[in-house]
């Protein structure tokens, strides 16, 4: 889904394993530019392969999504949805979006 501002092209997918590498630095760079964030700087410690494996887990159990917003090849922002799965939660999703800071007063 391609969006168009200011700082270009915008496209917005849904992410794979692959893009665990960029999803890390993505959350390490957002924790060091925001307060907004869950986890603070150096909290968040996941490596590139839990990040993947997360992916995985959450696409063959379809609790879980991620999409991902990148300009050119640079991912600039996501958005998670995590779904319940006790039986009383299952209607429910806990959603987070985090955008660069750069990237942010780009919106279409």
């Amino acid at each position: 889904m391609p969006l168009t501002s200011s700082s270009g092209d915008w496209n917005i997918r849904k992410a794979k394993a692959d893009d665990a590498e960029a999803l890390v630095d993505l959350f390490n760079r957002l924790g060091h530019e925001t307060d907004f964030m869950l986890f603070e700087p150096g909290e968040r410690n996941i490596t590139v392969e839990e990040e993947a494996k997360r992916l995985e887990s959450w696409e063959a159990a379809s609790s879980g999504v991620v999409f991902i917003a990148s300009i050119g090849r640079e991912i600039v922002g996501f958005v998670v949805g995590v779904g319940g799965t006790a039986n009383r939660n299952r209607h429910s999703l806990h959603i987070a979006i985090g955008i660069l800071q750069a990237f942010r007063p780009a919106g279409a």
